[in-house]
């Protein structure tokens, strides 16, 4: 039994609500009251399910995987380098990136960049969607293939984004520090296989996705050093 709050008086509802049940309920309470009742049993429900999917090891998986760190340097000068695509090369954890084909700084959600990559013995260029935007605390996008060959041989897919997202959030600490969190999110379960397959070396032949973002934190944090 649990008590349901959120109507003039308490009322003791049983976990499980049977047609029987709710009938006898119509006869003492106004048709408004027990919407907002079953509504609340609902909720309840659903709080109990994913409750016992945690207990039992049913948890659906995130789709996320992040690395944080804390940098001596304002916000604002992080924010800077991660917001200038000509600088990404200097705190590329993966090894991948070659040079940026923009100049400018990013500004706000709908602009793109372009970078120039290279995995496997092979050059391509990949357009990156801005999906996210916070000056000093928040930048997020979704790459997309950049030429005909990435794009499997499917023109019409340049530029068409592929679901997933790279980004970094920026929280000050101290008022001279501010920890970084760079994150990687699939989107989609369809993309899940990003992550699942071999902890995502595939990517760059070598590093785990968490071990190039490490190690893409250690480069920027050593480029701010230099710039202060």
């Amino acid at each position: 039994m649990r008590h349901v709050e959120g109507i003039d008086k308490l009322i003791v509802a049983p976990l499980f609500v049977s047609c029987d049940t709710w009938s006898n309920y119509a006869d003492s309470i106004e048709l408004t009251k027990l919407r907002h009742l079953s509504a609340k049993i609902t909720s309840f429900r659903s709080c109990q399910a994913a409750s016992q999917e945690e207990k039992f090891g049913m948890e659906k998986e995130s789709t996320r995987v992040e690395v944080s760190r804390r940098i001596e340097a304002p916000a604002n000068s992080v924010f800077e380098i991660l917001a200038s695509p000509s600088r990404h090369q200097e705190f590329d954890g993966s090894g991948m990136l070659r040079a940026a084909l923009d100049e400018g700084l990013i500004s706000g959600v709908g602009e793109t960049f372009t970078l120039k990559m290279h995995r496997f013995g092979r050059d391509y260029e990949m357009i990156n969607h801005v999906v996210a935007f916070d000056a000093n605390h928040l930048i997020e996008w979704q790459p997309s293939p950049g030429d005909v060959e990435t794009a499997g041989g499917d023109g019409s897919r340049v530029g068409v984004a592929s679901g997933y997202s790279w980004g970094y959030q920026l929280v000050e600490d101290g008022g001279t520090g501010t920890v970084v969190t760079e994150f990687f999110d699939c989107g989609t379960e369809e993309n899940r296989w990003i992550l699942e397959q071999d902890d995502g070396r595939w990517i760059n032949g070598s590093n785990s996705v968490t071990v190039s973002m490490t190690k893409t934190l250690e480069l920027l944090a050593g480029a701010l050093t230099k710039k202060l």
